[in-house]
């Protein structure tokens, strides 16, 4: 049996050990690594430094050229709902650059970003007469069958606004060779009773509704335009204008003429006891707009998807007014 005096034993002092290593590790962490430093390694003459655009802050972008005076108007207090226009003191032709004008439902400039070409829009400018008007009217209405505005330049004393972009109107598809079938012609009726009855009830009617004034996109939207047309209603008055103006729509686009007196020529396409020959009978007899809504016509479930066909035909044979810019 081994004698303790024989033992022996050992200690490490932990505290001083972990305090040897964790200075010998920042220290192999902070001195750069050098492959040429090592034997055997010649030492390269060229130094390398990163470039002054390198060593920019990515995150940090310069603009550049004049500065824009941006407005934020207040909405617009008519007694209902309100939007706001983003509008510039400045050319909308410094943004854009006109590519061709063209006639739909006045005239309309379709014009290319200038560094984004692939963006295009529709811009449509007012004269110094009416400017403020029609502002208050791009501000003040807001329904999917009303043309909208989303931007507004003012630039001596002209405002250019940034519109909704639809490329043809009613009076294309009245042009074209087809016509529409009673599922079409509802469609199109209940987009214009619709967007009539908001025009209505935001204290305005229009003066001048008709083929030429209402404009439809390509998966058959349909918008009134000519805002600038629009002239204050009052409740007391007599919708006659209105109403008139929606049967003689309605007249053009089921056989793609107007007469004096209300009624369809051909009773073969339009059968006198059909809904459609009865909705036009009764644009002469209702005493408001809204209470065509309730017409069998306008009643039945219709959607735009009806109107792509007829506005592709449209476009295709449409003979539109138009002046190129190069």
């Amino acid at each position: 049996m081994e004698r303790d005096q024989d033992k022996r034993s050992t200690r490490f002092d932990m505290l001083q050990a972990q305090a040897h290593f964790s200075s010998s590790v920042t220290a192999a962490e902070t001195q750069p690594h050098n492959p040429t430093n090592q034997p055997g390694h010649a030492q390269s003459p060229i130094k390398y430094q990163k470039s002054p655009a390198a060593q920019k802050d990515r995150s940090r972008k310069t603009l550049e050229g004049p500065p824009k005076t941006l407005e934020l108007p207040t909405n617009v207090s008519t007694g209902g709902l309100a939007k706001t226009l983003l509008i510039r003191t400045c050319s909308p032709w410094e943004t854009y650059k006109p590519i061709f004008t063209c006639d739909l439902a006045g005239i309309v400039s379709i014009s290319e970003h200038r560094h984004r070409g692939s963006k295009v829009v529709a811009i449509r400018s007012s004269s110094r007469m009416d400017r403020e008007d029609l502002l208050h009217k791009y501000t003040r209405f807001d329904h999917i069958n009303i043309i909208s505005a989303s931007e507004c330049f003012k630039d001596n004393g002209v405002n250019h606004y940034i519109v909704d972009d639809l490329p043809i109107t009613l009076e294309h598809l009245v042009a074209s060779d087809a016509y529409p079938s009673e599922v079409q012609l509802a469609s199109i009726l209940k987009q214009v009773i619709d967007g009539l009855s908001y025009l209505i009830e935001c204290g305005y009617e229009h003066s001048s509704l008709k083929c030429s004034t209402t404009l439809m996109s390509l998966d058959g939207v349909v918008k009134i335009a000519s805002l600038e047309q629009t002239v204050p209603y009052t409740s007391e008055r007599s919708q006659s204008l209105s109403l008139k103006s929606l049967g003689s729509l309605t007249m053009e686009l089921m056989q793609k003429y107007v007469k004096e007196n209300v009624g369809i020529d051909d009773p073969a396409r339009w059968p006198v006891d059909s809904n459609a020959v009865d909705f036009l009978s009764s644009t002469t007899s209702a005493r408001s707009v809204k209470e065509l809504t309730k017409h069998p016509l306008i009643a039945a479930s219709c959607s735009t998807g009806s109107l792509v066909g007829l506005a592709r035909l449209a476009i295709v044979s449409a003979c539109t007014f138009y002046s190129y810019r190069e």
